[in-house]
């Protein structure tokens, strides 16, 4: 939906309203961080910030949602800092003590990876 923010937004709106309806968390999740990279896109920062705080929410122990707002800061926010600093509490989460890997949960090597790229893409962007 390049560029056409009412019809990503609606149809967005749709699916998240039938993730809540069945309970599912795990693609909520992902969907309230697409919409919010979506309402960033389309000028509305304070809705989108609010929607990936949603996510974040959902599963606060989780490297995944932090990484995924890490990433909306950079390419839907434009916001190098802000993006710097969730991917610190990003890695902050991954490094905690009792971190394992579930498999509910992304391997190790995925997120660092990640994490790595970003700092990539963000630092390589002004030169």
């Amino acid at each position: 939906m390049e560029g056409d923010f009412d019809t990503a937004r609606s149809n967005l709106e749709a699916l998240i309203a039938k993730a809540q309806s069945t309970q599912d968390t795990d693609r909520l999740g992902y969907l309230w961080q697409t919409l919010g990279d979506v309402e960033a896109r389309a000028g509305r920062v304070e809705r989108a910030s609010r929607l990936h705080e949603q996510a974040i929410a959902l599963d606060p122990h989780s490297p995944l949602p932090y990484l995924f707002y890490a990433q909306g800061l950079w390419r839907a926010f434009g916001n190098a800092k802000s993006s710097f600093a969730m991917l610190k509490q990003a890695q902050e989460k991954l490094d905690t003590p009792g971190w394992i890997e579930t498999p509910e949960e992304l391997p190790r090597s995925y997120y660092e990876r990640e994490f790595e790229k970003l700092r990539n893409e963000i630092t390589n962007h002004d030169q």
